[in-house]
């Protein structure tokens, strides 16, 4: 199946989560939140960022 190509100096998108709280957050402040980890599932009706790292699990506090 043929992909669509990006053109030349295309940027990503800016990715935005909004809390059903009220409040935004965007990927870069989570990650300063949880730190180096394998995975991130974000739970914004929990307010809570859950991570994966190696066989510890953890969880931070979106928004505060």
């Amino acid at each position: 199946m043929p992909t669509a190509k990006k053109p030349a100096g295309a940027k990503k998108p800016e990715l935005i989560i909004q809390s059903p709280m009220g409040g935004n957050i965007t990927p870069e402040e989570i990650l300063k939140k949880v730190g180096a980890a394998e995975k991130i599932y974000i739970r914004v009706d929990e307010n809570k960022a859950y991570w994966v790292r190696g066989k510890e699990t953890g969880s931070a506090d979106l928004w505060e």
